[in-house]
């Protein structure tokens, strides 16, 4: 949810993509990369919650 929040503000221009975002939004589609090839093999997204990718997300929305 919190990657849906941060592109949602990109679109609406309230952010402005920089590196430092882009990284964390390719960061987010690994980890959703990740969860999807585990279906598959265990027929669930797996179990990591993914803590530092939610707190980087967390702090990119976050004003400087």
């Amino acid at each position: 949810m919190r990657g849906k929040t941060l592109l949602s503000k990109l679109r609406e221009g309230q952010f402005t993509l920089d590196s430092e975002i882009a990284s964390g939004l390719l960061t987010m589609v690994d980890a959703v990369g990740r969860m999807l090839s585990e279906i598959p093999a265990t027929e669930q997204v797996g179990n990591n919650d993914y803590p530092e990718l939610l707190a980087q997300l967390r702090a990119l929305q976050e004003p400087n």
